[in-house]
């Protein structure tokens, strides 16, 4: 089969890739949310993802700011940032009632998060305070005069075709500004923005296994993580197969397609060994999750079950005739240079 790497895709994949990266992002948030809500119930969940929300939003507004060189002041900028998070594309079309250097007011008539909930009888969950801790950070990185207010939101009642509406304004005059739009950015920066969400999404991923690890042990975070990723594997194994049509069978073609998890572009590239029954050899000598605990003095957790878990769930989507086998992996011990090996045959 013939190799596909990131940087070969044509602008118009580029662009399917972001806003599947987009819905990758959301499935796992809400992946956490769900089975916090279920272990530990609503009010935990809700703790939990105001606290997620209050850090991720300051990273994220920090990051796009950098990726997109934005100078601009005013609403205008603040909304422009908000557009480029990683969740907006899911959310898109956004209603604007105004959008000039002097005010934004815009409303969300496509809420995934809330319409799912409704769907499975679960009922609307009050967001607003994630979404005055998320919008403020944002205004806060970009430009702080800006002062973000929420004209309603859930818990608050709203009309049938909104689910919430923000005014941005400033007690000074805005700047003009040219709007970005993805479809206008260059090959280029978009596959920056790609490598962003991948961060991103590595972030609320982390930020989520850290605040159920700090509230309730590192046995019950590793315990929701294996629940998220039974899921959340094979939810991206079929978004990737379908988004790059991928038809090609044995090892090599699952490892194209785990090429293309959402956090992939954060690490190094693997190295691989091919071997002569057609079987594959694949050692991660870079994982920014442990990396990142070494850091903080968390020390390394053990991610073999997760890492299991998402192989075969790839595997089971796109050639469910190939077999997973790890052949280390934390908690196992492992040399310096390598994280991880494991063994794909068929």
């Amino acid at each position: 089969m013939e190799w596909i790497e990131l940087e070969s895709l044509p602008k118009e994949t580029l662009l399917k890739v972001i806003k599947m990266y987009s819905k990758n992002w959301v499935t796992v948030d809400g992946l956490w949310f769900r089975n916090v809500e279920d272990d530990y119930g609503l009010d935990a969940a809700l703790r939990l993802d105001l606290r997620a929300w209050e850090r991720l939003s300051l990273i994220e507004a920090r990051r796009i700011k950098e990726t997109l060189d934005l100078t601009p002041e005013g609403p205008l900028a603040v909304m422009q940032a908000l557009t480029f998070m990683t969740w907006t594309p899911c959310f898109l079309p956004l209603k604007y009632e105004e959008r000039s250097a002097q005010r934004v007011i815009f409303g969300v008539p496509h809420c995934p998060p809330q319409e799912a909930r409704v769907r499975q009888g679960l009922g609307e969950f009050p967001c607003r305070p994630m979404g005055v801790a998320g919008f403020s950070n944002v205004a806060k990185v970009i430009d702080p005069r800006v002062k973000v207010s929420c004209l309603f939101c859930p818990p608050g009642p709203h009309p049938q075709d909104l689910w919430c509406k923000w005014e941005l304004t400033t007690g000074s005059q805005g700047e003009q500004m040219e709007w970005m739009e993805l479809e206008s950015l260059s090959e280029e920066t978009l596959l920056k923005v790609i490598k962003m969400y991948s961060r991103n999404w590595l972030t609320i991923d982390g930020l989520w296994f850290q605040g159920v690890e700090d509230e309730y042990g590192l046995d019950a975070a590793l315990k929701i993580d294996l629940k998220v990723w039974e899921r959340q594997s094979l939810i991206e194994a079929r978004r990737i197969k379908e988004t790059l049509n991928l038809t090609g069978e044995g090892p090599r073609a699952v490892m194209q397609a785990f090429n293309f998890l959402t956090a992939m572009p954060s690490f190094a590239l693997p190295e691989y060994e091919e071997k002569n029954s057609g079987g594959l050899v694949v050692s991660f000598p870079h994982c920014p999750v442990q990396e990142t605990r070494l850091r903080q003095g968390r020390g390394e957790f053990p991610c073999k079950p997760v890492g299991i878990t998402q192989f075969s769930g790839f595997a089971e989507v796109i050639d469910p005739r190939v077999k997973v086998k790890c052949l280390f992996c934390p908690p196992d011990p492992h040399p310096e240079d390598i994280w991880c090996k494991w063994e794909l045959t068929s």
